[in-house]
């Protein structure tokens, strides 16, 4: 089964059927998820959304 790596964002594809040139098409493949996903939202985030939500009022 080929496998493909994504550098970029780190994923891994395995392909099971390739997508075809023409429509209709089918492809199957699988994917790695990670188990946890970091939290990317900043610290002061929830204070500058509820001053934006205040202004848009």
């Amino acid at each position: 089964m080929p496998v493909e790596v994504d550098e970029r964002y780190g994923r891994v594809r395995a392909w099971v059927q390739r997508r075809g040139p023409t429509l209709p098409t089918v492809e199957e493949l699988m994917v790695t998820a990670p188990f946890h996903v970091r939290d990317k939202q900043v610290p002061h985030f929830e204070r500058e959304w509820a001053a934006h939500r205040r202004d848009r009022s």
